[in-house]
């Protein structure tokens, strides 16, 4: 998901969360429509290009391999 939305300096690797960021409080805040459908259509995007997915797994195996 990173990589898909041009975060390509390091590989993240692991379980996500996705928020709406926080309010002033401190509380943490539901994602928008817009935002929740921009993630759904990079996976969407990503499941449909095997091949920009296979060159993200690609450049993050040095990475991977380095830090196991």
């Amino acid at each position: 998901m990173a990589a898909g939305m041009g975060f390509g300096r390091q590989p993240y690797c692991g379980p996500v969360v996705f928020t709406g960021g926080a309010d002033e409080d401190g509380n943490t805040l539901g994602l928008t429509e817009g935002l929740a459908e921009a993630l759904t259509d990079l996976v969407q995007g990503l499941h449909e290009n095997p091949a920009r997915l296979e060159a993200i797994r690609r450049a993050a195996l040095p990475f991977l391999d380095a830090h196991r």
